[in-house]
């Protein structure tokens, strides 16, 4: 069991291509926030997403697109400190992140592709 937990973490792991910059490849537009509180994204948005977090504190990040686009996830805590920063090449991901390690407060996850971004906030106890 342990085995399988491990392979398909590696496979939710392997969706997500991490890198060191996004502003290197014109991540200047401006972010239009197309919705904020809100469990999916509306439907003019040209990718769908779903961010939720399970009373065990476990945050589910859920991308469909239907193009060769790159949407960018970040990840940064009240202080406007980036924890985690990846692209999302693959034309569906489904990837969980376990937060009950971390200090107590909100942490803002964002999604941007060509400046429509998609963010939700979520407080860790």
């Amino acid at each position: 069991m342990k085995t399988l937990a491990l392979i398909f973490a590696t496979v939710l792991v392997s969706s997500f291509q991490t890198t060191k910059s996004f502003a290197a490849e014109g991540d200047n537009k401006k972010c239009q926030t197309i919705t904020t509180d809100l469990e999916a994204t509306p439907s003019t948005a040209s990718y769908q997403t779903n961010i939720f977090q399970n009373a065990a504190g476990r945050v589910t990040v859920i991308v469909l697109k239907h193009d060769q686009e790159t949407v960018k996830l970040s990840i940064t805590d009240q202080n406007n400190q980036e924890l985690f920063r990846s692209k999302i090449k693959k034309d569906s991901v489904h990837q969980n992140f376990q937060m009950a390690g971390l200090d107590p407060g909100e942490y803002q996850f964002t999604l941007n592709k060509n400046g429509e971004c998609f963010t939700k906030t979520v407080t860790v106890k």
